[in-house]
């Protein structure tokens, strides 16, 4: 089934955002520091950045996004003593964003580099630093905090730690019964390890990831129909890949092989009353919601990509915020999908539209 754009039911300049409850980032802020060049270097050899820019990223992303949007938000993380930790907690405290539990004495937060190409697409290298140490003791303390409206979010990055990945994934066994949990496996799908994620995934409400990721995800199925049942479809790679961003080649093909992508995810991986979203960069999005048949839901198209560092938190909070204001899943789909083709034009991960240019961008959709 396919949702054509700009027949959303409620979606205008007038609309306002009015979420329910508060955003909880259980796991990791970063540093991200980001390079812009006209090409990744050979190995062994160097290249000129263009230009660099040093913030908050990680988690802040999705936090600072669900703000924007008028939604509270939390962390339930470690921030050092050192200078990125500094960094981290000034940028939570400019954007309203509670911090659930003490600064920690001693250590400093890690930091991501990254290398943004013309085409907008980023690779990375992650440096962990203390917010990878979350123990059960911490967790305890955080769920002690929540409220009855919170909506909980994990990064796939905390499974792949040795000390946070075991101690979270127990955790949301537990609190997924009481409070919706939201999971973003992220880029590094293939590694996470299985048990942890695979339990932690039963748990969740939201699962949402991009098409790479999600294809990934199925080649590590114990069910090989799950493979051979899926039709072909061509390969993607980030949030806004070469192939995503040529809207009118758009084909049907590639449109049912994404269904039967978030279909598979569901039944392999998740309870009945989940739901998973395949994000495809301008294509759109797949969203499957409690076992039924997927819907499609189209993109906006981006007339200029810089950067997709942060593009799929961006859906996210975009998506999160607006379906716990009171809109239906495929409405929620659909606004993500137009906050997250404003963010690539901007550079940096925190980039999230403002609330009135994201309603005249809808508004100016729905009127073509």
């Amino acid at each position: 089934m396919t949702i054509p754009a700009g027949t959303r039911l409620s979606i205008g300049p007038q609309m306002t955002f009015k979420p329910r409850g508060r955003l909880v980032l259980i796991g990791s802020i970063v540093m991200d520091m980001l390079l812009y060049v006209d090409r990744l270097p050979e190995r062994g050899s160097d290249v000129m950045a263009n230009m660099s820019q040093v913030s908050p990223g990680g988690g802040f992303n999705i936090l600072s996004s669900a703000r924007k949007l008028g939604m509270e938000a939390a962390y339930g993380g470690l921030v050092g003593s050192g200078p990125n930790g500094a960094a981290i907690e000034g940028a939570l405290d400019g954007h309203g964003i509670e911090r659930l539990l003490p600064r920690r004495a001693g250590s400093d937060n890690g930091f991501v580099v990254g290398a943004v190409e013309p085409s907008g697409e980023r690779t990375f290298v992650t440096v962990p630093g203390c917010e990878s140490m979350i123990e059960p003791a911490h967790l305890l303390a955080v769920q002690e905090l929540l409220k009855p409206d919170d909506i909980v979010y994990i990064s796939g990055y905390e499974f792949l730690y040795h000390v946070s990945g075991p101690a979270i994934a127990s955790w949301i066994a537990g609190v997924g019964e009481t409070w919706p949990v939201a999971i973003d496996p992220g880029p590094l799908v293939g590694e996470l390890p299985g048990r942890t994620f695979f339990d932690a995934m039963r748990a969740c409400k939201l699962l949402t990831l991009n098409e790479r990721e999600a294809k990934i995800l199925l080649q590590r199925s114990s069910s090989a129909h799950c493979q051979s049942s899926l039709p072909g479809h061509a390969e993607s790679g980030g949030e806004a890949s070469a192939l995503d961003v040529l809207g009118s080649q758009i084909s049907p093909s590639r449109i049912s092989s994404l269904a039967a992508i978030a279909e598979a995810i569901h039944g392999e991986y998740l309870n009945r009353d989940a739901i998973v979203i395949v994000r495809a960069g301008s294509l759109g999005c797949v969203i499957c919601e409690k076992g039924d048949a997927s819907v499609y839901v189209p993109g906006r198209f981006a007339s200029e990509v810089v950067d997709t560092t942060g593009a799929g938190d961006v859906h996210t909070a975009a998506f999160l915020s607006t379906y716990y204001s009171g809109e239906y899943a495929v409405d929620a789909a659909w606004v993500a999908n137009v906050a997250a083709s404003m963010s690539v034009s901007v550079r940096g991960g925190a980039s999230f539209p403002s609330v009135a240019d994201l309603a005249r961008a809808l508004q100016g959709i729905k009127s073509e």
